[in-house]
């Protein structure tokens, strides 16, 4: 909410909630059974949301069988209805909108629909994703522009000093949970925090997996942060016969987080705060378009080579002459030259 992601609407904020929500009923509920239906409910609604948050599902999955041996056939049965009825109307949308279920990725490739988006696209948008978060370049068709092929030498030092202030501060507390980790192993790797460890290696796996395909803050806060959490609780909970954090040390990490937030706050308050946002949010940008016949139906096309933004519909940043209608109007939909 700080960084502002709650009045923009983003996905990937949304996403990261349900993720915090999914750890803390975790942390707060470990020997509840219906928790972790519940649990295993969101996992599969955030990953209806952002795909990125799918190791979650089996996250929640491996400890609801853990829980309790007994009734295995029927905590299978109840798990994959949940799934079904939360990931089905996804797929059907997936399908209806680009041909894939998976959309944008090109696997499972089960029909061969007219409208279906060529796998040549699919693959370039996914390449694109990753290259964007690395070193924030352009869209282009071209995928020598995107420098995918950039090794980690290579673009690293370009994603770190593309980084605010505020990611690189999040971003710096998972080394430092690690060394924590490293540093005080004998009192945190104890069998009453295993539940915790476990949850830990989950947390690192979906780290890992943002960090290779999508290494931008925004789509991995939702791992980013409980991994910082959990260590936190670690550190300061009944991990031992003795507090490996002492009060006053926490304390004095709560009065100058809050300090830190409070300042920061009255920075963007100060900075990009308008009166008339309280009724009327700002909204996305609109655009600059330029209306287009093509093949008869007015097309409106960004200028520069941006996304469409607040441009009306239809409004498409792909050539014109790349589209071919399916009907005699719009409404019978479209479909990209093979």
């Amino acid at each position: 909410q700080v960084r502002l992601f709650a009045t923009s609407g983003s996905p990937d904020f949304i996403a990261a909630l349900y993720l915090w929500l999914i750890f803390y009923l975790f942390i707060n509920y470990q020997k509840q059974g219906l928790i972790y239906l519940l649990i295993i409910f969101l996992g599969f609604f955030s990953a209806t949301i952002k795909l990125q948050t799918l190791p979650v599902i089996l996250f929640a999955l491996f400890y609801y069988y853990k829980l309790d041996q007994n009734k295995i056939h029927l905590k299978i049965f109840i798990s994959i209805a949940i799934g079904l009825l939360v990931i089905v109307p996804l797929l059907f949308r997936n399908v209806i909108s680009s041909g894939y279920l998976l959309f944008p990725s090109p696997f499972p490739d089960l029909f061969n629909f007219d409208w279906e988006v060529r796998k040549d696209f699919l693959i370039i948008n996914q390449e694109y994703i990753t290259s964007y978060a690395r070193a924030n370049v352009p869209f282009s068709l071209d995928l020598r522009s995107h420098d995918y092929q950039m090794n980690m030498i290579e673009w690293l030092p370009v994603w770190w000093n593309l980084r605010s202030l505020a990611d690189k501060l999040i971003l710096s507390g998972i080394p430092a949970s690690v060394f924590l980790l490293i540093l005080f192993h004998k009192r945190i790797f104890i069998k009453r925090n295993n539940q915790l460890i476990g949850a830990l290696v989950f947390l690192a796996s979906g780290i890992l997996f943002w960090f290779i395909k999508a290494p931008d803050p925004r789509f991995g806060f939702g791992f980013l942060i409980p991994f910082i959490a959990i260590v936190s609780y670690l550190l300061i909970g009944p991990g031992g016969n003795k507090k490996i954090v002492n009060k006053q040390l926490i304390c004095a990490s709560l009065l100058l987080t809050s300090t830190v937030l409070l300042i920061y706050s009255s920075y963007r308050f100060y900075n990009y705060f308008s009166i008339k946002n309280i009724l009327q949010p700002a909204g996305i940008s609109l655009i600059p378009y330029q209306e287009v016949n093509c093949n008869g139906i007015t097309i409106n096309f960004p200028l520069h080579n941006e996304a469409c933004g607040n441009s009306p519909v239809p409004c498409t940043r792909i050539k014109c002459d790349s589209v071919v209608l399916r009907g005699p109007s719009f409404e019978g939909g479209f479909r990209i030259k093979k």
